[in-house]
């Protein structure tokens, strides 16, 4: 792949873009059909904008937008067409909260992130499939602080409600919740 960014500072203001080319190639050799070879090439580009205003108290307000993409090592059925790339768009907004002076740096934010050709186990099939969409939204707060110089403290909770919004999978049908995404989580 092919990356670049750019940071822009101007005041108190904060830019950053970027932008990323990726190019893949995945082959796949099937033994249960004497080893007949799949193969995909897949390419996309992707980007990441976002924006920041960094009060003299210490207070941060900020938004971002960013598109990713993955390729799909899963298989499914024995013959199938190797899996597309996951796809994904998200958008942010928070603030970041660091105090004067100071090493703690406090993040509360709200997100909402779409992915496409999600894949999922098929519970009758046996089969990994493509389900095709899914939508998370929550929020999420981090806390990072430097207690002495050689011990630091990260903590992180986040809130996910998540809906499968499109599927043909009967194991994972369209308005309901995506297999193991927990709602509350912590570190």
């Amino acid at each position: 792949g092919l990356y670049v960014q750019d940071q822009a500072v101007w005041q108190q203001w904060n830019l950053l873009l970027s932008g990323r080319h990726d190019w893949t190639e995945i082959r796949t050799y099937e033994r249960t059909l004497n080893n007949a070879k799949r193969q995909s090439n897949d390419d996309d580009f992707t980007g990441r904008a976002a924006l920041l205003y960094a009060f003299e108290n210490g207070f941060s307000p900020y938004i971002s937008y960013s598109t990713s993409f993955e390729p799909n090592l899963d298989s499914g059925i024995p013959g199938s067409p190797p899996f597309k790339p996951t796809t994904g768009e998200q958008t942010e907004v928070g603030m970041k909260f660091q105090p004067v002076g100071s090493d703690t740096l406090l993040t509360l934010s709200l997100f909402d992130i779409t992915q496409k050709n999600i894949t999922s186990w098929n519970s009758k099939l046996k089969f990994n499939e493509q389900i095709g969409k899914v939508e998370s939204r929550g929020a999420e707060a981090e806390l990072g602080t430097q207690i002495t110089p050689a011990l630091s403290l990260m903590s992180a909770y986040s809130y996910t409600e998540a809906e499968t919004k499109e599927s043909t999978n009967a194991s994972t049908p369209a308005g309901n919740r995506p297999a193991a995404t927990p709602r509350p989580m912590a570190s």
